[in-house]
């Protein structure tokens, strides 16, 4: 009896992996994921059905603004995508899809190409010039453009041949997509722009304030309190994100109340607000904020 419970265990599970196996796939076999291609030229995509001829009516989807291509009934599957010259420089994905016998949808893995130019380029312009931020977990972004050889100019900045870097990463920190995030207050740090040998220094200015002043001006006032209400109930952009008073990963009404017990003058006036005029009756406080409040007043005040 334990012998064949052991012999029917194993051929069901034999019988369990020959399935699976066979379930019907589709690879992309070319182009290579990560594949360099070239604007304003036909790209050929070859498609291999596993097992041969378990798919068909297999066709392309391609991200936007690149179009697909219709199903073929048969392979082999070869098809040729035109890729314009004017599509902008950066990464798009390929997918091709098909259906097995029953009708069923099947999808390949995506394949990702990255656009990029023939033409050579002769300089690098990165704006802004100068990035100066607020407070710590303010992001900003950068855009890159390129000049080329022929005249034209062109938006560099998704192209995988584009390079960010942070000279102080405790300073700030630069992804792929040129967008940079302050870290920690301090000067003299900068984000490098490379691209071949062409490379750009963006300085960057990052305030070391007091809990509370968003805005970089030394004091904690309404102008630091628009700045949450502006992002309410939304995630903090980093974990030491200065508009996240209480650290709970969010900026609502919480870290609202908390900065009006830190604002330097009554009221929260600023600087162009008489202080002797501040009507303190009409700031509105929420008694038991909630995660979910949206349209919370914190309050008004005339400005004189």
């Amino acid at each position: 009896m334990r012998v064949r419970k052991s012999w029917f265990g194993f051929a069901g599970l034999l019988a369990v992996t020959i399935a699976t196996a066979q379930q019907p796939s589709l690879q992309i076999t070319s182009p290579a994921d990560g594949a360099f291609i070239s604007v304003g030229q036909a790209l050929t995509v070859n498609v291999s059905a596993f097992p041969s001829g378990s798919v068909s009516q297999v066709g392309l989807l391609a991200s936007d603004p690149l179009e697909g291509a219709a199903p073929l009934a048969n392979g082999p599957y070869q098809f040729n995508l035109d890729i314009p010259a004017s599509l902008p420089y950066g990464r798009y994905e390929i997918v091709a899809v098909g259906s097995d016998s029953l009708g069923r949808q099947v999808f390949s893995p995506p394949v990702s190409i990255s656009a990029e130019p023939t033409i050579p380029l002769e300089a690098l312009t990165v704006q802004p010039i100068r990035l100066k931020f607020q407070f710590i977990g303010q992001q900003l972004p950068l855009l890159v453009y390129g000049k080329f050889a022929d005249g034209t100019i062109a938006d560099l900045t998704n192209s995988d041949a584009t390079l960010f870097s942070s000279t102080n990463t405790q300073n700030v920190t630069a992804n792929q997509t040129g967008m940079v995030t302050a870290i920690g207050g301090g000067t003299g740090a900068s984000v490098v722009v490379q691209r071949g040998t062409l490379s750009v220094s963006v300085p960057v200015t990052v305030p070391v304030s007091i809990r509370g002043d968003l805005n970089g001006d030394g004091v904690v006032d309404r102008n630091d309190l628009n700045i949450i209400m502006i992002a309410l109930n939304t995630p903090a952009s980093v974990p030491f994100d200065a508009r996240d008073l209480n650290r709970d990963g969010v900026i609502n009404a919480l870290d609202a109340r908390i900065l009006v017990t830190l604002c330097t003058r009554p009221g929260c006036a600023t600087p162009t607000t008489a202080e002797g005029n501040v009507d303190k009756g009409r700031m509105v406080l929420p008694a038991q904020p909630a995660q979910s409040e949206t349209n919370i007043q914190i309050f008004k005040l005339p400005v004189h």
